[in-house]
């Protein structure tokens, strides 16, 4: 059980935020949703799934004693109206030479080479269990395209991983702490690279796609936490440099409550910042929250670093001028 304090930020208590749910006709278990920008508004890929949590994040009923997962495709205009709906038909991937029965897990939707993709976890094996990443493509709503990437590091269960677009190029942040990169190339093994060291993100792990922001790159990230009988997500937006240097930190947040929320999916949108997230395993949500109030939690992150380093550089002055002084270093 984890000593920490709950974090202070709800984004729902926000002035101008708006919460919007996402209807599945005919689904009561929806979840995880990823939304990403289209040209006439937004579009999120949502997971279905077979199983239910109880209120403290614990699960109570699996039927098959196996997940199973299926998604659906809805748009939304610019207000975050569902404008359509449509189950992916994935039949392809269940049971084709290369068979996830499973389904596709939490995937993170984007555009990419004028297409609608997403990354996603699915199970390979059962026992024990043994997870992937795979790249998938959409058109008229049916899986076209299925790619299987294997871990670079050899880990038995992979999920989690942050897609970007840089131009015509894909990639996905692998880790967050230490910052490690997957670059897609076409026909061959995604090209691995660690570029940064451990630090304060330690611990946390990819959540929603990592999109442009001001000529850099954000993204949420997330970690799970205990409280008595109960767990729960808490997130923090990562601010990155134009090549992946983590550059801003905010505080840690949650959307609404300290439950099970998981956030899949972000897009900047004019002066809002779009999410959508899973409460539960049992709702999909959008949010909008005005950016001001993500970039001054971004800058006090900054504000405190460049506050730290000035205290610092202070007391490394006044140890060295105490130093040739020949004064006794207090």
């Amino acid at each position: 059980m984890s000593d920490d304090p709950l974090p202070a930020i709800r984004l729902s208590l926000f002035g101008g935020t708006q919460i919007v749910p996402i209807p599945i006709p005919g689904e009561a278990r929806a979840c995880n949703p990823s939304i990403a920008i289209n040209g006439r508004g937004f579009c999120a890929i949502v997971r279905v799934v077979n199983y239910e949590l109880s209120d403290a994040g614990v699960l109570i009923s699996l039927p098959g004693g196996r997940e199973v997962s299926s998604n659906w495709l809805v748009e939304f205009d610019r207000n975050l109206n569902a404008t359509a709906s449509s189950r992916i038909d994935d039949e392809a991937a269940r049971t084709g030479e290369q068979a996830f029965p499973g389904g596709f897990e939490d995937g993170r939707l984007f555009r990419w080479k004028s297409a609608w993709w997403f990354s996603a976890t699915v199970v390979v094996d059962f026992a024990p269990v043994r997870a992937k990443i795979v790249l998938c493509r959409l058109a008229d709503q049916r899986v076209t395209e299925c790619y299987l990437m294997e871990s670079p590091l050899g880990a038995a269960i992979e999920k989690n991983w942050m897609p970007f677009v840089d131009q015509d190029a894909l990639g996905w942040i692998y880790r967050i702490s230490p910052t490690q990169l997957m670059r897609h190339r076409d026909g061959e093994a995604p090209r691995y690279k660690q570029i940064g060291e451990s630090g304060p993100l330690d611990g946390w792990f990819g959540s929603s796609q990592c999109v442009r922001y001001r000529g850099r790159w954000i993204c949420v990230v997330h970690r799970r936490r205990h409280r008595p009988e109960s767990v729960f997500y808490e997130h923090r937006f990562v601010e990155l440099t134009d090549d992946f240097r983590i550059r801003r930190v905010s505080s840690g947040w949650m959307f609404e409550s300290p439950v099970v929320e998981f956030c899949a999916g972000l897009c900047i949108s004019g002066r809002s910042v779009i999410l959508s997230y899973g409460v539960l395993d049992r709702h999909a949500r959008l949010m909008r929250i005005k950016l001001r109030h993500v970039e001054r939690m971004l800058r006090s992150d900054l504000i405190l670093r460049l506050l730290t380093k000035a205290s610092q550089n202070f007391g490394r002055w006044k140890k060295e001028r105490n130093l040739n002084k020949g004064a006794p270093v207090s």
